[in-house]
């Protein structure tokens, strides 16, 4: 099984839906850095619906090992530090949403899914019976989904 890490706004979308136990029935465990739980603590604390991330026994909160990787100022500190991390795993998966960041990852070699991602595995495997409403949820939270993107999720999940 892979060592998975996960960036905040998976984290953040699929508590506000419900679902974060998805990622533990999927992986069984995933791994956050410093400055991802420093974000939702940080939006906690301004009222958003984000989950307390050290109360949640299967996600553990992991230093990254020296100063994080580089990268352009398009890739914020959390999501540094995220690649950092995965370069150091022999097997990583990440979950991220963000494109610049999963533009790094694919430069560095690193495999990874996302929220969507996340929700089509939990229809093929049966966590739930129809993607629709979920996007629809997501998007009502904030979650922005391009239009084409929403219906190719559809046509993914054949809905």
């Amino acid at each position: 099984m892979p060592e998975v890490f996960a960036n905040t706004t998976p984290i953040q979308y699929l508590h506000r839906l419900g679902k974060l136990d998805w990622l533990q029935n999927f992986y069984g465990s995933g791994t956050v850095p410093g400055a991802v739980a420093a974000e939702l603590d940080a939006g906690r604390k301004l009222g958003a619906n984000v989950p307390e991330i050290r109360e949640i026994p299967w996600i553990f909160v992991k230093a990254a090992e020296g100063s994080p990787v580089a990268f352009p100022k398009d890739i914020h500190r959390g999501e540094a530090e995220l690649l950092t991390l995965a370069k150091g795993s022999r097997d990583a998966l990440l979950i991220l949403d963000d494109g610049p960041a999963r533009a790094h990852a694919r430069e560095l070699g690193l495999r990874f899914t996302g929220t969507l991602g996340i929700i089509l595995r939990a229809k093929r495997e049966g966590f739930c019976t129809l993607v629709a409403p979920l996007l629809e949820s997501l998007q009502r939270e904030g979650f922005r989904i391009a239009p084409a993107t929403f219906a190719e999720v559809l046509r993914l999940a054949g809905e």
